[in-house]
Parts: C-alpha cells; sequence; structure tokens
C-alpha cells in the first residue's frame, strides 16, 4: 500500500465520519501537534494552530492525571459552550480531535469515534513502513506563541 493510498483512506474515513455523526470537523494529528488530515468546517481556525494547541493540551491533562497513577489520557471532553470538543488517541503519538455541537450528541460521536479509531489504527499499521507524521517546524512553534 503506497503512503499517498493510505493517506486518501485516512481522509475518505475522516468525511464519512464527520458525515454520519455530524460534526463541525475532526481533525488527525501527531504529537507534536501537525496536521495530518482534516475534514468538515474549522475554516476559521489555523489547522497547524489547532493541532499544535490540542498536542499542549493533551499534554496538560496528561500531566494533571499522571499524579493519579494515569500516565495515558485516551479521551478527554471539553464544553466549550455551544461547541463541544472531544479528543481520543488513536496510536502511541496520534490523536484525534473532534468538534461538535448541537446538530449531534456525546453519545453519538463517540459511539461513531470507536469505530473510526479503529479503522484509522488499521490503516496506519498497514501503512507503517512510510512516514505518516510530519515533524513540527521551528516556524510553527514560533507561531504557537505570537
Amino acid at each position: 500500500m503506497s503512503s499517498d493510498h493510505a493517506q486518501l483512506q485516512i481522509q475518505e474515513a475522516l468525511d464519512a465520519f464527520t458525515r454520519d455523526a455530524q460534526a463541525v470537523a475532526v481533525q488527525l494529528s501527531d504529537r507534536s501537534g501537525a496536521s495530518l488530515a482534516i475534514s468538515g468546517d474549522l475554516f476559521r481556525v489555523d489547522p497547524r494552530r489547532f493541532a499544535a494547541s490540542l498536542a499542549g493540551l493533551l499534554a496538560s491533562a496528561q500531566g494533571l492525571m499522571r499524579p493519579l497513577g494515569r500516565d495515558q489520557v485516551d479521551r478527554l471532553h471539553v464544553i466549550l459552550g455551544d461547541v463541544q470538543l472531544l479528543t481520543a488517541s488513536v496510536q502511541p503519538g496520534f490523536f484525534l480531535a473532534v468538534v461538535f455541537d448541537v446538530r449531534t450528541t456525546l453519545g453519538v460521536v463517540r459511539w461513531r469515534l470507536d469505530s473510526l479509531v479503529a479503522r484509522l489504527t488499521l490503516l496506519m499499521v498497514v501503512d507503517s513502513g512510510h512516514q505518516t507524521k510530519a515533524p513540527i517546524s521551528d516556524e510553527e512553534i514560533e507561531n504557537l506563541f505570537s
């Protein structure tokens, strides 16, 4: 399987999830904050900055949970007024962020997210011989603090 073929299948999986779960958007990122794929309506958000901010949020959540004996944060749910955010670990080093609103429910998003995580994990394992994550650049790091 070529890396381009895997990327296309990942994009198709995200698009189907966004449609079926009626989510606003979903983004696949790596732990460094690099956005790998995005689907939906995050048109007002820079995907790289969003992914990097989420990576920081997850690192902070993991830091909070470590004293409680939890080394890994698999899911994080944040309510931001009329918009909600649900994150999920896909594989070590990769996570999904789902943004959703009143068009759907947390239950529907969670249920569909389990299937998406399983599908993406399979796609990424099959394509593990290819480079699927991009390193975060110095410019992206600087943009986080500007």
